[in-house]
């Protein structure tokens, strides 16, 4: 499950009677049912936190909504299939930032794409992407950690993509326009 507002993914198991909830690949605490199959609750690093389901189709957890504090994250299946080499096409191309003085290209690579940094002395943010919700796409890295782009549409058209890591840097705050198709 990926969240929209964060970028975190979730992987939620159950093993040994458990509910055991990994956040962007690091196990990070167990869940208990509180309401059978709606609601459940942890006690987390940080705090308290509720889970609750938003919608179940076909026996599964489609999406469903996590309170923390005073927070409300929405939190959504990833897809099903991979997308088709077609479906990928229509991100490929090059981005520029402005504000960063770079441009990415972007282009599909088997069941993902690879955003390679223009600037070759910046290369270490060359990673290879993998769809997870409509739009996104997340990577692993030793380097930045976990990380995701958001691609941004106008009338159905893809525009441009957000990098979104929320470690605090600020780097979400930059969006990277469409400068041309490959």
């Amino acid at each position: 499950y990926q969240c929209i507002e964060t970028s975190s993914n979730w992987e939620i198991d159950f093993q040994n009677g458990q509910y055991n909830v990994n956040i962007n690949r690091v196990p990070a605490f167990r869940i208990v049912e509180s309401e059978k199959h709606r609601v459940f609750l942890a006690d987390s690093l940080s705090g308290k936190l509720s889970i609750h389901v938003n919608e179940v189709n076909k026996s599964r957890v489609q999406s469903f909504k996590v309170e923390y504090q005073d927070v409300i994250w929405q939190f959504h299946r990833h897809l099903e299939n991979p997308l088709t080499p077609n479906e990928l096409k229509q991100y490929s191309g090059v981005y520029g930032c402005h504000e960063l003085s770079t441009q990415f290209e972007v282009h599909p690579i088997d069941n993902g794409l690879q955003v390679k940094n223009l600037n070759r002395h910046l290369c270490s943010m060359d990673l290879n992407y993998f769809p997870t919700i409509h739009d996104n796409f997340y990577a692993e890295d030793p380097h930045p950690g976990s990380s995701t782009i958001t691609f941004i549409r106008e009338k159905n058209q893809v525009i441009g993509f957000k990098y979104r890591d929320y470690d605090g840097d600020r780097r979400e705050d930059f969006i990277f326009q469409r400068q041309s198709r490959i």
